[in-house]
């Protein structure tokens, strides 16, 4: 999702892959699969929840607002929050995820996506390999681990994407996340990766600070991962004062930078990461859902 790329930013929101082949992984019961999504300890005072919600769910009215217009990608996290604060999500908007995947070159690629609202999604090698946006070559794998296996050398490769930075740093988190929610990854080595790579999330966005764009996407993004994988306490009140002020009137926020128009994929974050820190009694429930 680098913002210098229109149609990577579109497609990319927050999924991706490599062609795939090797060991394959056991599935996981919803009940019983281990996560860490959920805020933890927000590093400011309490007693803003109320504040964050609020600005949450202006976020949310405007994307809904949206209706059919809004990009596939959107709806896949807004079922996440459905599940996991009671969002309202319309079935209008719901369909826009089987609607992608059942339309246009891109259907393999969608249906990769779509394992995140549907656990009865079945994922092929081929359909991994038809996914060809680079940033989604890095998340995909990690959906379809316990259905295909993951290819060899893969978490070098997330190693690798977290020391590019940016959009690729941020994926490989989110990847990582999903590798624990299939149980495709030894748990205790899952938790130290995190623990490490949370480090690199606040690099991203104190660098984003320091170029002036403290509430752009990519930092919001990053900000999002944290509460994402269990590490809110790493979220500064400074970093949320910055969103909460980045946000439009009509409840929006912009993808930051020269780009100052309201962008569904900058606000489908914002949404979340301030969900995330406004409902920290929240259940923890797994972005990939089981049968």
């Amino acid at each position: 999702m680098n913002p210098a790329r229109t149609a990577r930013a579109a497609a990319a929101a927050l999924v991706l892959v490599v062609i795939v082949a090797g060991s394959g992984c056991t599935g996981a019961r919803e009940s019983d699969t281990p996560t860490t999504s959920g805020a933890v300890a927000p590093a400011w005072p309490a007693g803003r929840e109320a504040e964050l919600i609020d600005a949450a769910a202006r976020g949310d009215a405007w994307l809904l607002s949206q209706g059919t217009n809004l990009p596939a990608y959107v709806p896949l996290l807004l079922d996440l929050l459905r599940r996991r604060f009671g969002l309202d999500v319309p079935a209008a908007v719901a369909g826009l995820v089987s609607e992608s995947a059942a339309a246009g070159e891109s259907a393999p690629a969608m249906r990769v996506f779509s394992r995140l609202v549907d656990p009865s999604v079945s994922i092929s090698s081929s359909d991994l390999a038809a996914v060809t946006d680079e940033i989604d070559r890095i998340t995909a794998p990690a959906l379809a681990c316990d259905q295909v296996g993951l290819p060899d050398g893969y978490l070098d490769l997330l190693e690798r994407a977290v020391a590019l930075g940016g959009y690729e740093r941020t994926h490989a988190v989110l990847a990582l996340q999903w590798l624990r929610e299939n149980r495709c990854i030894d748990e205790a080595e899952a938790a130290g990766r995190s623990q490490r790579w949370a480090d690199d999330l606040v690099r991203t966005v104190e660098d984003e600070r320091a170029g002036g764009d403290a509430a752009g996407d990519l930092a919001i993004e990053a900000m999002a991962m944290l509460a994402y994988t269990g590490h809110a306490d790493r979220i500064e009140q400074a970093w949320i004062d910055a969103v909460l002020a980045a946000q439009h009137p009509d409840g929006s926020w912009p993808q930051g930078g020269s780009r100052p128009d309201p962008a569904p994929h900058a606000t489908v974050l914002a949404v979340w990461l301030l969900s995330e820190l406004g409902n920290p009694d929240a259940p923890s429930i797994p972005w990939i859902p089981s049968g």
